[in-house]
């Protein structure tokens, strides 16, 4: 949580907790591209940063087998803060470097989104 003071209040500024993501897909294109959605939630009674998503494709044994990190500037579309109780949705292509996904990507079984804030 990072708090400010302004004025002669305290404000909190950020509580990443309070921000989730919800309806989430993943769909692999013939071409090699994914193209992922989702939707983020800000829980908190007022407005919040865009947290960072870190995408991680697994395997069948749910190991993780190539992560990316996309930071709020990734996002079309993305506003600088979400307000509070609101809903936003992503929705980006994502082009993969095949040397880096196993087996051309057929060893890819799934997928997790995380979300983070740099330095946490």
């Amino acid at each position: 949580i990072r708090l400010s003071l302004v004025g002669s209040e305290m404000c909190i500024r950020d509580r990443p907790d309070s921000v989730s993501i919800s309806a989430g897909r993943l769909d692999r294109s013939g071409d090699g591209t994914y193209l992922l959605s989702f939707e983020l939630h800000n829980r908190a009674p007022y407005q919040q940063d865009l947290p960072h998503v870190e995408l991680s494709l697994l395997d069948a044994a749910g190991e993780a087998v190539v992560r990316r990190r996309l930071a709020p500037s990734d996002l079309p579309g993305a506003p600088a803060r979400l307000q509070a109780g609101s809903n936003w949705k992503a929705e980006l292509s994502l082009a993969l470097d095949p040397s880096a996904v196993p087996d051309a990507g057929t060893g890819v079984v799934g997928y997790r989104l995380r979300l983070f804030q740099p330095g946490n």
